[in-house]
């Protein structure tokens, strides 16, 4: 018969860890649109419309989550080293992924490419005089602020998620530790009362004896 109650709090404790990274992709995501959005206005370029899926969502229905907790094969309960959570090191992989972004100033170049290359005889020596005249542009300077603030967005989020997934598995590391030093106390607790009882049989033994033999 077992309470459950150690597991409940390591998928507890999993859990929230996985809120909080999925606060900070939807943060970063927000951030990055609302960057591309500003540069755009500036420049007085078309903002471009925020795609449908603008966040990354953690936790798929048709993902196979992997277990929260994993003990080494042959190791002993005991060793608190020999402990791994697989699901919290594939939440923060995941998440990680997140800092992928699309350009948005190579896919509106193409974009534009391809617009002018429509129609015609030419229609091909359009486009591909369009994509050279393109990347001969040079970037202007808030281009090139806007690339450097993505940039500095991305470091951002990988330092948080670190801080995340360090902060949750300090945690979990601590709570079986708590629960391993429990467990071994009771077992301690277990073997006391067992002796104090047999060693009060052995004394009442004694006693029967002497009387037996008065």
């Amino acid at each position: 018969m077992e309470s459950g109650w150690v597991e409940f709090s390591l998928e507890y404790l999993t859990s929230c860890a996985q809120q909080m990274m999925q606060s900070e992709i939807d943060k970063f995501k927000g951030t990055i649109q609302l960057v591309h959005d500003y540069y755009h206005a500036i420049e007085e370029k078309l903002i471009p419309e925020a795609p449908e899926g603008v966040t990354v969502d953690l936790m798929k229905e048709d993902l196979e989550v992997p277990e929260v907790e994993k003990l080494g094969e042959g190791a002993e309960t005991s060793d608190i080293s020999a402990y791994s959570y697989p699901r919290l090191d594939d939440l923060y992989k995941r998440a990680l992924k997140a800092q992928v972004v699309p350009d948005v100033i190579a896919s509106a170049a193409a974009a534009d490419a391809g617009k002018g290359g429509k129609g015609g005889k030419g229609g091909k020596d359009a486009k591909g005089k369009g994509a050279e005249a393109e990347e001969s542009k040079p970037e202007s300077k808030y281009v090139q602020e806007m690339r450097g603030a993505i940039k500095v967005e991305k470091g951002i989020l990988r330092f948080r998620l670190t801080q995340i997934r360090n902060w949750a598995l300090s945690k979990l590391k601590h709570q079986r530790e708590k629960s391993l030093k429990l467990y071994q106390k009771l077992d301690d607790w277990i073997m006391v009362s067992g002796k104090a009882e047999n060693d009060a049989i052995d004394e009442i033994c004694d006693v029967v004896k002497e009387a037996i033999e008065d």
